[in-house]
């Protein structure tokens, strides 16, 4: 583990700096820091972490690290949540971390709830396994048209789901759900549909 002194200061321009934290040493066992999957910067609204092993906080800096202090060296799990993003959980294994810089980056996907501008191309709709909400589930997205689109996500606990669709290029996409073994693919022609909202209606899984 790195020591520390101010956890204000630390990580500045990416790098680590030992310096100090009211007047007590203090020891960086690592840091998490988050990336909102579509504006590539830093998430919007409060985000919540709790770790597996005692439940410790973290203390956030002002360039956006979640700092995590004085625990021992060990295996994590890392839960994260936010009223905006999808539940994400990340394992944190001390003994592989950089031990100038114990950084976890985490590409946080935007939930059904999520404040996208007014200009975004959307798709929404609910994914269903026979009357039941089929949540967590994988979506996989790619562009069907050569532009080369991609994106991951999943439905949220609800079967509610959100596709944001960001190069201005993409005509169409092919979407697939999978959960347990599961399946269903929609094929959507967006050209005419750029900077609006597309309801897929309720999406339904099957063998």
């Amino acid at each position: 583990m790195s020591t520390i002194k101010d956890i204000g200061d630390l990580f500045v321009s990416g790098d680590f700096k030992p310096l100090c934290l009211e007047g007590r040493e203090q020891k960086l066992t690592f840091a998490i820091y988050m990336i909102d999957d579509y504006t590539a910067s830093l998430p919007e609204g409060r985000i919540d972490l709790r770790i597996s092993r005692g439940g410790e906080r973290p203390v956030r800096n002002r360039d956006g690290y979640y700092c995590f202090l004085n625990l021992a060296d060990g295996q994590y799990t890392v839960e994260i949540s936010s009223a905006f993003y999808l539940r994400e959980k990340t394992t944190v294994n001390t003994a592989t971390l950089k031990e100038k810089k114990p950084v976890i980056v985490v590409r946080l996907k935007p939930a059904p709830s999520y404040p996208f501008p007014s200009y975004a191309t959307l798709l929404r709709g609910m994914l269903k396994e026979g009357t039941e909400p089929a949540g967590d589930a994988n979506v996989t997205v790619e562009a069907t048209d050569g532009s080369g689109f991609t994106l991951n996500t999943k439905t949220a606990g609800n079967g509610e789901f959100v596709i944001y669709i960001k190069p201005p290029k993409v005509k169409r996409v092919r979407v697939e759900f999978k959960r347990d073994g599961k399946t269903a693919i929609k094929e959507v022609n967006i050209e005419k549909k750029v900077g609006e909202t597309v309801s897929l209606g309720i999406v339904e899984l099957s063998n």
